[in-house]
């Protein structure tokens, strides 16, 4: 799971560089993990007018913004991490995307972030801050998110930068 953000980037700079076939150059890319059918409307509504190109930012959506977006759970259910608790409660659904820099920008910091926390290859299993074993991207992302050192990365209309109090569901 952690490996989604990494390969994102990946593809995106190799679309942009010409590596990957040109016609699927455009101006933003995002990212819909299988499981995102199980929240309903994100596909017609979400996407389309009222999120990424909506009433936000000027009307501009949070791509306007130039920043990396991520479209979150209802903030009223969200679930509980109980695997890394300091990370954070998981508000990201698998729906994440922006422009090509944005994106680029995000993997950058989001590998960052990952082996300051997780055991990883690059520090020898040994995280140099509190750590957690093997959290999912959604924990990743929100912990980011919450992290003055990290939270620069989303946009400031982001909803993964805000909080409020939610009912936990298992």
């Amino acid at each position: 799971w952690l490996n989604k953000v990494p390969v994102f980037g990946e593809v995106v700079a190799k679309v942009e560089s010409g590596e990957i076939a040109s016609e699927m150059k455009s101006s933003r890319y995002f990212w819909l993990d299988g499981d995102i059918v199980l929240i309903p409307t994100v596909i017609g509504e979400q996407v389309r007018e009222r999120y990424f190109e909506g009433a936000s930012n000027d009307g501009k959506g949070v791509e306007g913004e130039g920043k990396f977006w991520a479209w979150c759970y209802d903030p009223a259910i969200v679930t509980n991490n109980r695997q890394c608790p300091w990370m954070g409660r998981e508000v990201n659904a698998n729906m994440f995307g922006g422009s090509a820099s944005a994106i680029a920008e995000y993997a950058a910091g989001y590998m960052t972030y990952v082996n300051l926390h997780v055991p990883t290859r690059a520090n020898r299993g040994r995280p140099p801050q509190r750590h957690c074993a093997c959290p999912y991207e959604e924990y990743v992302m929100t912990g980011m998110a919450s992290d003055p050192a990290f939270s620069h990365l989303y946009g400031p209309n982001s909803c993964a930068r805000f909080r409020r109090e939610p009912r936990f569901v298992d």
